[in-house]
């Protein structure tokens, strides 16, 4: 009889001491890879400076380029001390597989007929050393881990971002129109505190220590994540968590789960200054439909000015990350990157209906996440902590198998009892 039916491996499991001090390492260079920690708004209503940093360049995509280069050396190296370990083998996980790598490929493809090729190059390294660490991350960390990890994370960020508002003085969360941002835009601070809400969520439900803690965060997370006045991220976060909470329980429990329908993450005045934006870049669209203008070269400081002239506020991008995509990598980037999420999120389902293993609906929560964000905001493509999660994600669904886990005997939301490493 195999091993796997022998409890003593859950244990053992359970037991393990997580590598904190790999995680702060790893935070800390993708800190200094995605933000810029000396770009403080001094403005409340300044949000949209820090993120045209990555186009006017300066100390920041020095400092952005050497923390890159870091995590693809460490990602490589850890990819290859894993050779012969514990840690499971890559392997194409069917059409699943093959559409991630058929989109960067097309990405990749796209510096033939780039309007702006050092632009193209540029982002497109960043983007492809981003994909190795992701791939590092899911071969290397099991699936608690991953949860736990992205709590971490999260968590370490919203502290630093409280304390930078603190620090500058901007922090007057009873003031009329305030929005909490720390370091970066409130749409942006505001999805990482809503994936903190549900992992916070998650640990607090799946694992036997310090519960108070992750629910505390997540609590935390949620304040701080409707401060920041991001209606997509609240949304986004919520249906996320109602998708986790459906996905692992009974048949009856998800009836009514699924009875109540989520309002609309932006009220009419919003969408309409999101489709004026849309409707400007339409006849670009046109001109290039099929194949775009290259991998994140759309957005060009010229064609930035023109649009912001025309609607005189500053316009960073196209404020849904499938226009951008659309725009960037035409039809096809487009369909190849829908594809991706769906078929990810269809694979997380399988895995849970084969596995039962709870940490695969956390997967399926963080895809919703990043698909209802998608249609009202471009953070998903502009390779910031939003798009490292959702490679971590489609990674692990991707090209490691699911490992084998059965049901807790005790109530559905205690988690699952891992019976192998995963």
């Amino acid at each position: 009889m195999s091993y796997i039916y022998f409890p003593r491996t859950v244990s053992r499991e359970r037991s393990q001491l997580l590598p904190w001090r790999l995680f702060l390492f790893v935070n800390l260079l993708l800190f200094l890879a995605l933000h810029w920690p000396l770009q403080i708004h001094t403005v409340v209503d300044d949000y949209n400076e820090s993120q045209t940093l990555g186009v006017a360049g300066g100390d920041s995509s020095i400092v952005r380029q050497v923390a890159l280069i870091v995590l693809c050396v460490v990602a490589i190296v850890g990819c290859s001390l894993g050779r012969g370990s514990k840690t499971p083998r890559l392997r194409m996980q069917g059409f699943m597989g093959w559409l991630p790598m058929a989109f960067v490929a097309w990405a990749s493809m796209s510096t033939m007929w780039s309007n702006d090729l050092p632009l193209t190059l540029k982002r497109l390294v960043s983007f492809l050393i981003l994909c190795v660490v992701a791939i590092a991350v899911a071969k290397t960390f099991t699936l608690r881990k991953i949860i736990l990890w992205v709590f971490f994370t999260t968590a370490v960020g919203l502290v630093i971002a409280i304390f930078a508002e603190l620090a500058t003085g901007i922090f007057h969360p009873l003031a009329y129109g305030y929005r909490f941002s720390g370091i970066q835009h409130p749409n942006g601070e505001g999805a990482e505190c809503g994936i903190l809400a549900l992992s916070g969520l998650v640990a607090g439900s799946t694992e036997t220590q310090h519960r108070h803690l992750y629910r505390g965060f997540a609590l935390l997370g949620f304040i701080f994540l409707v401060l920041s006045a991001s209606r997509t991220a609240v949304i986004a976060t919520l249906l996320a968590a109602a998708v986790y909470a459906i996905t692992i329980s009974s048949g009856k429990t998800k009836i009514m789960l699924t009875m109540p329908t989520p309002t609309s993450p932006c009220s009419p005045d919003s969408i309409s200054g999101r489709t004026v934006i849309w409707n400007d870049v339409g006849p670009y669209i046109g001109e290039h439909p099929i194949t775009g203008y290259g991998y994140q070269s759309f957005w060009t400081p010229a064609r930035l000015a023109l649009i912001q002239d025309e609607e005189q506020w500053t316009v960073p991008d196209s404020h849904s990350t499938y226009v951008d995509c659309l725009l960037t990598l035409g039809i096809v980037g487009l369909t190849l990157f829908a594809l991706s999420l769906l078929s990810g999120l269809w694979q997380v389902f399988v895995s849970y209906r084969v596995t039962r293993n709870s940490y695969f609906a956390f997967l399926g929560g963080i895809l919703i996440f990043c698909i209802i964000n998608g249609f009202f905001e471009s953070a998903l493509g502009e390779g910031g902590s939003l798009t490292v999660l959702s490679l971590i994600v489609l990674a692990r669904l991707a090209f490691v198998p699911p490992a084998t886990a059965v049901r807790s005997p005790a109530d559905t939301f205690s988690g699952p009892k891992e019976i192998c490493p995963v």
